[in-house]
């Protein structure tokens, strides 16, 4: 009995703890859908934020998030109150605050032209070509300030005059020249361009340009003999050369190429005698004693080949020399024959097939006697130094030597490395600190191109000084001094006040003194584009006529390690970013 009621205890207590878990269990769930309904509180919550702030974004992007630049007009109210009319259209030029000042006016006057309107239309338009800083100069104007575009465009042009082109001057014209293998339409063009923006009306000055630029050739021999003295009558003779080189270029392009050497032999029609037998035929003979008698000996067929010589260009550029071509005697052409072993190589000289134009025996003689006469000393390539060999004969007991008979010519003495206001110089030696760079500087075949051959002109640059581009720069090796000439200094607009005294002496050519206003130090640039080098340079201002707007002197050369090569008509000097030739 006990026992069962221990049993019975047991269930019952099993009974409590097993309610006791449901009660549990139940108050779990109730808690569990009471989290249920606040997250989904949350969530909807969170879904309405998020559709209103969607909302709100499609309204910020589609309204400015500011409002526009709003600035004072710098028109007057008749200028701003005046409408466009429609039938104008928008100017095409634009300007940056690079660009020519003067040349955009001129081209907005062009167009306007065309276009037509008032007064204030040309400024309502002409504020329409500004941008970038240009326009940030417009807006910064007072308000109302422009009443009329003459005095808009003056604002505009005295704002912007550095920007503006530097004056041309006549001398620009002698700097033309023709290229080799340049046609003469497109020289004629080059120098009808230069002609239109030179200041120059001077018909012989213009007609003496172009002549000095020409190649020689039949052109420049007909400019010799027919001495026009306009430049009129100079078109006109170019115009009947210039059909002239068209048709010889029309009927060089239509000339059909040889035809192969099978194709131009008539086959042999013999029966019973083939081509390989009669090759045998001809090649092969018996040895006959006879056959050679009272001959005498025969040379090597290497002593008959005329000697190769080495010179600095191709023998293809330097027989269309014209002055060397002039002296050719060309074979006559002959198009249905091959010259030689080779019947794919070419000869320019003979227009056949057969031979290069390097093996090439008759030009081979011409060139030799050509070379042993002296004509050809100019273009001989000296092969242990690898440039152009000197044409000048070398010293011997027959040589005549020049006596000074007829008084001395002085070369520029004085200056900064001329010792002083002195009449008679004596040579010193001047021990200075070399300032110049580290770098090798060569010359090499690459120069000589569109220079060889040249009729010994001086060696002229150009250079960037006082913020302006100076052309007509003359190397002189001769001098003691850097050089400006007085329209120079007045053309580059640097104020009196610059000039420092010298109380030195300069002496010209002539031996007689020159007029020294005094000595200015200006920032100088070298430049080719590629490299540059600024350095400081004391130019002696003088009161003299020239040809030329600087002379650079020993004084810079030396200073700055400066090269200089007539024979390559370029001079060179080192810089940070390499060798610079200007």
């Amino acid at each position: 009995m006990a026992q069962m009621m221990e049993i019975m205890c047991a269930l019952q207590a099993n009974v409590e703890a097993s309610r006791v878990e449901q009660a549990k269990m139940h108050e779990d769930l109730v808690a569990s859908h009471a989290r249920n309904e606040e997250l989904s509180k949350v969530t909807e919550e969170l879904r309405q934020a998020l559709h209103e702030q969607r909302g709100r974004t499609t309204v910020e992007e589609v309204a400015p998030s500011s409002p526009p630049r709003i600035f004072q007009m710098p028109f007057a109210q008749a200028i701003t109150d005046t409408a466009i009319p429609a039938s104008v259209v928008p100017v095409k030029s634009s300007f940056t605050g690079v660009e020519d000042p003067e040349a955009h006016l001129t081209a907005f006057h062009t167009q306007m032209m065309l276009l037509g309107g008032s007064d204030a239309v040309y400024c309502k338009m002409f504020m329409s070509t500004l941008q970038g800083t240009a326009l940030e100069w417009f807006v910064s104007l007072p308000t109302g300030h422009i009443t009329n575009f003459q005095q808009f465009s003056k604002l505009f042009v005295d704002q912007y005059v550095v920007s503006k082109a530097p004056p041309r001057v006549s001398y620009d014209l002698f700097d033309v020249r023709q290229y080799q293998r340049e046609s003469l339409r497109d020289y004629l063009n080059r120098f009808g361009a230069q002609m239109v923006r030179s200041p120059t009306k001077n018909e012989e000055m213009l007609v003496y340009a172009f002549k000095k630029g020409v190649q020689p050739g039949p052109f420049y021999e007909a400019l010799i003999r027919g001495h026009p003295a306009t430049f009129a009558e100079v078109r006109r003779l170019a115009v009947a050369h210039i059909a002239d080189e068209s048709a010889v270029v029309e009927k060089r392009g239509s000339v059909a190429s040889a035809r192969p050497r099978a194709q131009t032999r008539i086959q042999s029609q013999r029966v019973l005698e083939t081509a390989e037998a009669k090759k045998d035929q001809r090649t092969r003979h018996p040895y006959d004693p006879k056959r050679n008698k009272g001959r005498g000996p025969r040379r090597p067929r290497e002593f008959n080949r005329p000697p190769r010589y080495k010179f600095v260009m191709g023998l293809a550029d330097l027989i269309a020399i014209p002055k060397i071509a002039s002296r050719l005697k060309t074979p006559e052409k002959v198009s249905d024959k091959v010259l030689g072993p080779k019947p794919n190589a070419w000869c320019e000289f003979h227009q056949s097939f057969g031979h290069t134009l390097d093996s090439c025996l008759a030009l081979g003689y011409q060139l030799d006697d050509l070379v042993k006469s002296g004509f050809l000393n100019d273009y001989l390539l000296d092969t242990r130094t690898g440039q152009a060999s000197s044409s000048q004969p070398a010293s011997g007991e027959g040589q005549q030597h020049e006596v000074p008979t007829h008084g001395e010519i002085h070369t520029i003495v004085g200056g900064f490395s001329g010792g002083g206001c002195t009449a008679c110089c004596f040579q010193v030696l001047h021990v200075f600190e070399d300032h110049s760079l580290d770098v090798d500087i060569t010359f090499t075949k690459e120069d000589l191109r569109d220079v060889v051959p040249h009729d010994n002109d001086p060696i002229v640059v150009s250079l960037i000084t006082a913020g302006r581009k100076v052309h007509r720069v003359l190397v002189d090796q001769g001098s003691s001094a850097d050089v400006m000439f007085w329209p120079t200094f007045t053309k580059l607009q640097l104020p009196l006040d610059q000039l420092r005294p010298y109380g030195g002496c300069l002496y010209g050519f002539a031996g007689d003194q020159v007029e020294v206003r005094g000595y200015i130090e200006l920032r100088t640039t070298f430049t080719d584009e590629a490299a540059s080098r600024t350095e400081k340079i004391k130019y002696l201002v003088v009161n003299a006529p020239s040809a030329y707007n600087i002379l650079l002197g020993r004084p810079t050369f030396n200073r700055i390690g400066v090269v200089p090569s007539t024979r390559h008509m370029k001079v060179k000097l080192p810089s940070m970013e390499g060798v610079v030739t200007p």
